[in-house]
């Protein structure tokens, strides 16, 4: 099983607001089964009812209910509990306010074609840590024959900020993946600079552009591949679409998920004001 793997744990719009576009450009993209680690509390915000409503209907759109306090941004941490799923393949943790771009997705697959077991995208000169919490992928296989003694417990024991500030989770993911005894896992690690991001040099592998640009997208919709391309100026940018661009994507395009998308919204005035469309 391949994954996309988010975390939710407010009520901010620029993180809901995406939601229909994740769910939508997914099912004409790559087609993985998406996780959202949803704070329980938000059952009864209106936006919850979408995603439920479509994880009803498809079997890949999978809601997990974290019953647990959220304090800051911790509930950043909980996208990366797939890596532990015994039926999981590859896993690739991403932010529901960014949008999917064709070399993100040239990345993704490229990773997959290799037998590399970390992958890292960055793609602004500020992307100057090894792995960055929305942009990072993960062998699952690989990494649990590499890692046989950790657990998603003993990830969570490398949190050392009590305050879970902003970016304490990419501090984790340094912490618990590149430490001492771990050089292995540096070695077996893509790195993906874009856009004049610094290569990291510390014995990760790295190829070369034309590399990247050989890899086959033609699976994938070219119009919502050009959408995000068009949208931001590099990968992991936050974005919050506006309403007439995810109208855009559920008027003109098609998919099974779409379709219930648009029929759910059709039905639910409240989720139809909400998202304004």
């Amino acid at each position: 099983m391949n994954i996309i793997s988010f975390s939710l744990f407010g009520t901010s719009k620029r993180y809901w607001q995406n939601i229909p576009y994740w769910m939508a450009s997914n099912s004409l993209l790559l087609n993985y089964d998406l996780y959202f680690y949803v704070h329980k509390p938000l059952e009864d915000f209106v936006g919850f009812k979408l995603m439920k409503n479509v994880a009803e209907n498809h079997p890949n759109i999978h809601i997990e209910l974290m019953d647990e306090e959220s304090i800051n941004t911790r509930g950043a941490i909980w996208r990366m509990q797939p890596l532990w799923f015994p039926n999981s393949e590859y896993l690739f943790c991403r932010d529901l306010d960014a949008i999917m771009t064709s070399d993100e997705v040239r990345a993704m697959l490229k990773f997959k074609e290799t037998d590399l077991i970390i992958h890292g995208i960055r793609a602004h000169p500020a992307h100057d840590i090894p792995l960055l919490a929305g942009l990072c992928g993960f062998n699952c296989h690989a990494m649990r024959s590499n890692m046989q003694n950790e657990t998603y417990n003993t990830y969570l024991n490398r949190i050392t900020d009590p305050s879970y500030g902003w970016g304490f989770e990419q501090a984790v993911l340094t912490r618990f993946f590149f430490t001492e005894g771990k050089e292995y896992l540096s070695h077996h690690t893509l790195d993906t600079p874009l856009r004049g991001a610094t290569p990291l040099y510390n014995g990760s592998v790295t190829f070369t552009p034309d590399v990247y640009n050989r890899v086959d997208i033609s699976n994938c919709d070219k119009d919502i591949l050009n959408f995000g391309d068009t949208l931001v100026n590099f990968e992991g940018q936050a974005y919050c679409l506006l309403s007439e661009q995810i109208s855009w994507i559920l008027n003109n395009k098609n998919s099974s998920i779409i379709e219930t998308i648009n029929k759910f919204i059709s039905k639910d005035s409240e989720t139809k004001e909400y998202y304004n469309l």
